[in-house]
């Protein structure tokens, strides 16, 4: 299959005419955004048609963040500064792979830090702006929160297995309790 590029793929399947397009690149060239930036910025495209494109363009997964449970660990693969200053999320680990929400997953700059970082080949995948930032917000900024739930459920689990055995905690152990360090995590937030 012949590369097309992102202007000619939307024309040809009718999600753009020639004179949007025309238009569209005159803005482009004095702005220094992206071509698909500035098509949605004009209301000549949605961002869903968008990554439709990219993905028939790209051969790229879509990942939709609001539908999927991100790893709270992923924020100690990925620092927080990188994830927001390039706008990614790190979906996943198998092995030496990285996946990454991206909403442009032609961003290769982003793409060499986290490969730098993680020391992982990246796979980029598809994801929305809003869900970007929803699942930054969850992940990142309420890390606190995030971890204690998961530890609670995890322990939660755990004693669901271990239903006749009786835990005496002491005030050490109940402070370290995931529940106090929720409250405490909302309280810091506060």
């Amino acid at each position: 299959m012949k590369y097309k590029r992102l202007g000619e793929m939307l024309i040809d399947v009718n999600m753009l005419t020639e004179s949007q397009l025309t238009e569209a690149l005159k803005m482009q060239k004095g702005s220094g955004k992206r071509l698909g930036t500035v098509l949605i910025e004009q209301g000549f495209i949605t961002e869903g048609q968008l990554i439709d494109a990219l993905r028939m363009q790209l051969g790229i997964e879509f990942i939709d963040l609001t539908k999927i449970n991100i790893d709270p660990s992923m924020v100690d693969i990925l620092p927080k500064n990188i994830a927001k200053k390039h706008g990614i999320i790190p979906v996943r680990v198998e092995n030496d792979l990285m996946y990454l929400a991206m909403e442009d997953p032609l961003n290769f700059m982003a793409i060499e830090a986290v490969r730098s970082i993680t020391r992982r080949k990246i796979i980029p995948m598809i994801a929305t702006s809003d869900g970007i930032q929803r699942a930054f917000n969850v992940l990142y900024e309420n890390e606190g929160a995030v971890r204690a739930i998961a530890q609670m459920r995890q322990e939660a689990h755990h004693s669901v297995d271990e239903k006749e055995n009786v835990l005496e905690l002491n005030s050490d152990e109940t402070e370290a309790a995931p529940i106090v360090r929720l409250v405490n995590s909302i309280i810091e937030r506060a």
